[in-house]
């Protein structure tokens, strides 16, 4: 819990507990604590073969990037002691060390007048504590929400301050009768978070 054994399988942070060798090569990871840091969007798309890294915190360094790099490809280069230089596979810069955590607990009910009310918990990837044991700190400079609407006839946005919106009943019709679903993004200072979503029946 307080941040030891954490590793990066495929696209997900994990941390565990215990580690049993089986040979060959092979090693039983156990108590396992998934989608680290935000990285649940990635539990389900392992495949076989997929990397794997232990991350050694002490060990890690920063490498400043401009915004507009996002969506790049980039390689590292490490000069060996031999005086050989390797250089790694081509990498996509995804920004994922910017994106606020995607919301959490995202929840929907229908008013007796039609209309959608929207509420959700929202995460922090600010370092400071939990302090006050109610709230995390923002982690953004202003908390903004972008929540999406999907129907069967349509798609309606809008965008909230704080952890709960509203949709009238028209722009519910709007949408279509049937399966619908919700997304609700934070807007970061330098990107959105990945969508949080739930699906329902209008």
């Amino acid at each position: 819990m307080n941040g030891a054994n954490l590793a990066v399988l495929g696209s997900e942070l994990i941390q565990f507990g215990n580690v049993k060798p089986l040979g060959a090569g092979r090693f039983e990871l156990s108590n396992l604590l998934r989608g680290r840091a935000g990285t649940e969007w990635a539990m389900d798309g392992h495949v076989a073969g997929e990397a794997f890294a232990l991350i050694e915190r002490d060990a890690l360094r920063a490498v400043p990037m401009p915004s507009w790099a996002t969506g790049a490809d980039v390689s590292a280069s490490a000069r060996n002691l031999s005086g050989t230089t390797s250089t790694s596979a081509p990498l996509q810069l995804s920004g994922e060390s910017v994106r606020p955590f995607p919301p959490v607990a995202l929840r929907a009910a229908r008013d007796g007048d039609g209309s959608l009310r929207i509420s959700w918990t929202r995460r922090s990837r600010a370092p400071a504590g939990w302090t006050d044991g109610i709230d995390m700190p923002l982690g953004e400079r202003v908390e903004l929400y972008r929540v999406t609407l999907i129907g069967s006839l349509g798609s309606v946005e809008a965008e909230a301050g704080q952890t709960e919106l509203q949709f009238p009943a028209a722009q519910v019709a709007a949408v279509g009768l049937g399966p619908a679903s919700i997304q609700v993004r934070q807007v970061g200072d330098a990107a959105l978070s990945r969508a949080a979503e739930i699906s329902f029946t209008i």
